[in-house]
């Protein structure tokens, strides 16, 4: 696949799907949900600059064509002066726990635990996840939100049961959110061409810059090489980005696994037919994982007109625990940074990327 770079100009919007009458506010996500950029990729792939189909092609065949194309994505990426990757930052995994002040964060290692003799639960055969140490420690904390690359490759080939960062090593960790910019916009009456009286609305846009005025961009990967590059819309709200090619930022393997069971991370949001639970097949099975509340992605179907029906996602950074009969570190590698989901052609839209390593 090849990579490509989507840098927003302006404050991005990526609306959440909550209703806008209850705060007269467009909430939005920090990131796209994969649908997004890969509506954008087969459209710069087969639609043209005057908004007909490439080189001729009858619309239904470019409607049906453009499903076909694989993307991967999409990811936040730090970029330098010259506009090239300079970090690739994934979501953070959720076995990390926090907790501490801001200048002594302490990490600990979640993992699968065995239930105490006596003791039972409800999670129809998944397993409990904990820390080793049941000892009581302070509230736990929001960890960050994005990791460098590097960071999360040594999680997953080498986790240690606890570490401490201070600040310093916190930033050098990666990223805990983007900013936000709240902007207020009126209603305009078509017929008097002036403002309708009332109808003051306001929505929240993701600016793409990290503390410093370092520049951020969304990075995605295409099967296809020939994207129209240049002046793009991104999200809602028409906002303006640019696209370009970028050297892929991807390095590494996936570690060796000793045993059978395999721990997962998404990279992207999942969609499964089982709500949570993604289905592997014979000689692999969950047992168990930590999946906080589902996000839900919706969108507007150009094709039919209307809007395309929500759906419950599992979030991000999410992590499951397989446990595989034969070469767990053979499994693993055929899984490496590709998607999971159930249906093709949610595959094909990039949802439940992974990757994994040492449970």
């Amino acid at each position: 696949m090849r990579s490509w770079i989507v840098e927003p100009r302006d404050p991005a919007v990526f609306g959440d799907g909550r209703a806008v009458a209850l705060s007269n506010i467009i909430r939005s996500h920090e990131l796209p949900f994969p649908p997004t950029v890969a509506g954008l990729a087969r459209t710069r792939a087969l639609w043209g600059e005057d908004g007909r189909p490439r080189d001729g092609r009858d619309l239904a065949a470019a409607r049906a064509e453009a499903k076909q194309i694989a993307t991967r994505g999409p990811f936040l990426v730090e970029l330098d002066d010259a506009g090239e990757i300079a970090e690739l930052l994934v979501p953070g995994p959720r076995d990390a726990a926090w907790t501490g002040p801001d200048d002594r964060r302490v990490r600990r290692r979640l993992r699968p635990q065995r239930l105490p003799e006596g003791a039972a639960t409800d999670l129809s055969g998944l397993e409990l996840v904990g820390t080793d140490d049941p000892i009581e420690r302070d509230k736990p904390i929001p960890g960050l939100r994005y990791w460098r690359w590097s960071e999360l490759a040594r999680w997953l080939a080498r986790p240690a049961d606890e570490d401490v960062f201070d600040a310093e090593a916190m930033a050098r960790l990666g990223l805990d959110h983007l900013e936000r910019e709240l902007r207020t916009h009126v209603a305009i009456d078509a017929a008097k061409q002036t403002a309708s009286d009332g109808m003051l609305f306001s929505t929240e846009g993701i600016r793409f810059t990290a503390p410093g005025r370092r520049r951020l961009g969304v990075l995605f990967d295409c099967a296809r090489d020939d994207l129209r590059t240049g002046v793009v819309t991104l999200g809602g709200e028409r906002r303006l980005a640019t696209l370009r090619p970028a050297r892929s930022p991807w390095s590494g393997k996936p570690p060796a696994i000793e045993g059978s069971l395999v721990r997962l991370v998404l990279l992207t949001p999942g969609l499964f037919t089982d709500g949570f639970l993604p289905r592997f097949g014979a000689g692999a099975r969950v047992t168990a994982c930590i999946v906080p509340r589902p996000e839900v992605v919706s969108g507007w179907d150009m094709e039919h007109g209307r809007p395309k029906p929500g759906r419950r996602v599992v979030p991000a950074g999410s992590v499951y625990w397989v446990r595989v009969e034969g070469d767990a570190t053979a499994w693993l590698r055929e899984r490496w940074l590709q998607s999971i989901a159930d249906e093709e052609q949610d595959r094909r839209d990039g949802f439940g990327i992974v990757v994994g390593g040492v449970a």
